[in-house]
């Protein structure tokens, strides 16, 4: 296994990959404070979550391909401990009492009192679809030698998404919208996230070879 032996490969190793991270922990934040935000897409209902999400899916077969399955799980782990603790303190301050001329109180109760129970529910979808989407990734790059990377990628983020979707909607909607309602709603995400998967999976190509090629001695270094 080749070592980072100079500055400049230290920070050609981590420079972007400290920028996946942040934007893999801001898409699964921005997802967990929209999730109960309703909108209509065509006359048909929609969780806005679906606006943040499917980000997640393509940092993380990014990751996975130029860094190795180890550290895209790292990733994983330390964004939803990030989750977590933004979650737990906006859902605790939103109990506490505000002075009697502040009229938002109400709204920011309604608006992150859930934060606690979307996480749960967001936990148990995301490391079951997370890591999947990252081991099948993974595979799928011993199997094809490598090569094919945007058949891989979406190989892994529509059989991701969908387990994710059914065990994340169930929790969060079940016994609070009509089945009717619900089942839409899954099917529009599922077709949003399929249309920008196939959109960013040309960008992941891109973001993945630059990457690649500023480090070369990754080549060696990473394991899946």
């Amino acid at each position: 296994m080749q070592t980072l032996n100079s500055k400049n490969q230290y920070a050609s190793f981590y420079i972007p990959l400290l920028y996946l991270g942040v934007f893999f922990a801001a898409a699964v934040i921005g997802a967990d404070i929209l999730t109960y935000k309703l909108i209509s897409v065509f006359g048909l209902t929609a969780s806005a979550a679906l606006i943040f999400f499917p980000l997640t899916y393509a940092i993380g077969d990014i990751t996975a391909e130029v860094y190795g399955r180890p550290i895209a799980m790292r990733m994983v782990f330390i964004s939803i401990c990030a989750e977590f603790y933004v979650d737990t303190i906006l859902s605790l301050v939103s109990h506490v009492n505000s002075p009697a001329a502040m009229d938002l109180a109400p709204a920011f109760t309604t608006v992150l009192k859930p934060l606690q129970e979307i996480f749960w529910g967001n936990l148990i979808a995301l490391i079951i679809s997370a890591v999947m989407n990252v081991m099948v990734m993974s595979k799928l790059k011993l199997i094809y030698k490598g090569h094919y990377f945007v058949t891989r990628s979406l190989i892994a983020t529509f059989s991701s998404e969908i387990v994710y979707i059914i065990i994340a909607y169930s929790i969060w909607f079940v016994g609070k919208i009509p089945l009717n309602t619900l089942c839409t709603m899954m099917i529009i995400s599922m077709s949003f996230k399929v249309i920008f998967a196939l959109v960013v999976a040309y960008p992941a190509v891109l973001i993945t070879r630059y990457i690649e090629k500023q480090q070369p001695h990754l080549h060696v270094a990473k394991n899946y």
